[in-house]
């Protein structure tokens, strides 16, 4: 169970320093930084992304999307006056980004833990 958490700390800060080397080398407004990010790892854990369960690529790919695509609704449609100069499209681009990025580092956090994580299990019949 401790490896579990250890495992989604892990993902989480690879995440935050992905998400901290997009935002600096498009050199969007700083100041919006911990609002951005914050709200992206809040939907990533609100949607279930960071419980480390077995599950299907499917399960995991629904819900980055439903994530990235609330995150994309949140920044673009309901929070516009917050930009202060920075593009729609770059936030747009970045969570695109950052779809991909978290089901790549999930994918192969899991492979690379998967003896630590895998449960010995006797099937009978």
């Amino acid at each position: 169970m401790r490896s579990k958490k250890i495992l989604s700390l892990i993902l989480v800060i690879i995440e935050c320093l992905v998400f901290y080397l997009i935002y600096t080398a498009w050199h969007l407004n700083p100041p919006m930084f911990r609002q951005d990010l914050g709200l992206y790892i809040i939907y990533l854990f609100v949607m279930g992304h960071y419980s480390i369960k077995d599950s299907l690529i499917w399960d995991e790919i629904r819900k980055v999307f439903l994530a990235t695509i609330l995150y994309m609704i949140t920044f673009a449609i309901i929070m516009p006056s917050t930009f202060e100069g920075v593009p729609r499209r770059y936030l747009i681009f970045l969570s695109t980004i950052m779809f991909f990025v978290d089901l790549f580092v999930s994918y192969f956090l899991r492979v690379i833990f998967r003896s630590v994580l895998s449960k010995k299990t006797l099937v009978v019949g």
